[in-house]
């Protein structure tokens, strides 16, 4: 059934709109777009996140096939990462900066031991795909020291049913 809908409805509608067969994103998460995606994946195009920084260049994006909206994707090929206990992600690859211009004492507070502390607090999954919080700075913490990353609830809250149950499509 899909194969006739492709190419009588989806492939003209997709030339019309000037749509490729797969579109990048950067790494935030998906927030008021949401609600777009599903229809995009039906006509045929792939919607992949990918995170990256100035510093680290290319750190993580999704495969083809492993496209998982709440995930950044896998680390990039040469790519190391490392979660600290603190939940903040160090990155090590080839492709990665080599220091501030005019700026060793920035570079020495970022760049240590051939790791870039990116500031960013991530989790990884079990698929090892990396799931983009926030950045440490603006990270919460409750009184028993838990840490939490206030945009990340508010984006989950958002997108559920219970929420547009009860409030609606409210932007």
């Amino acid at each position: 059934m899909y194969v006739p809908a492709f190419w009588l409805l989806f492939r003209p509608l997709k030339d019309k709109l000037g749509l490729i067969k797969r579109a990048v994103r950067r790494h935030r998460q998906l927030r008021t777009e949401f609600r777009y995606i599903p229809p995009i994946h039906a006509i045929g195009v792939e919607l992949r996140q990918n995170y990256a920084s100035t510093e680290a260049g290319l750190i993580s994006s999704h495969g083809k096939g492993e496209i998982d909206f709440a995930s950044v994707g896998r680390p990039a090929i040469n790519t190391e990462v490392r979660l600290l206990n603190t939940g903040e992600l160090w990155v090590r690859s080839d492709s990665m900066f080599s220091g501030y211009h005019k700026n060793p004492q920035k570079t020495a507070e970022v760049l240590i031991d051939g790791w870039l502390h990116t500031g960013d607090a991530v989790n990884i999954n079990e698929k090892g795909h990396l799931i983009f919080l926030d950045r440490m700075d603006h990270m919460g913490q409750l009184r028993t020291g838990t840490r939490y990353a206030p945009q990340y609830i508010e984006g989950r809250l958002r997108f559920s049913p219970i929420y547009q149950g009860c409030h609606g499509t409210r932007q």
